[in-house]
């Protein structure tokens, strides 16, 4: 890479992105989302959608989010996008979150793209296609 396009990346805003989780979010969905982006140079804000920052993934393992998304800053955050990961019954809980679908409803009006790996939280957020 050229210095120019080395200066040019290094001065532009990091994106960040929010990918909410909830028990029963596919594991590997969710890990490799973190991950990946994480690599990428991305701020990845990972909140749950549980009463508890710890959740239990579809295949039994714990992961430990960073925030509750019924915390207001992080409903009420500009993101560059939101990544849902899929599993079941972890979309359900994502479907269901009231916190989570404000935050999609209020994303809708800017920029954002909202990704989602299942398709149950498509049709009850009303905002994606």
């Amino acid at each position: 890479m050229s210095d120019a396009k080395t200066t040019a990346a290094a001065a532009a805003p990091a994106k960040h992105v929010l990918i909410p989780i909830g028990n029963g979010s596919e594991d590997i969905e969710a890990v490799c989302l973190i991950d990946v982006l994480r690599r990428a140079g991305l701020i990845v804000t990972v909140a749950s959608v549980e009463s508890s920052l710890q959740i239990t993934a579809a295949r039994q393992t714990k992961i430990v989010a960073d925030a509750l998304m019924d915390d207001t800053t992080i409903r009420s955050a500009t993101y560059d996008g939101i990544f849902c990961p899929g599993g079941m019954p972890g979309a359900e809980r994502l479907r269901d979150s009231k916190a989570l679908i404000e935050a999609l409803k209020a994303q809708s009006t800017h920029t954002t793209r909202a990704h989602c790996l299942d398709l149950a939280l498509h049709s009850s957020a009303r905002v994606l296609v």
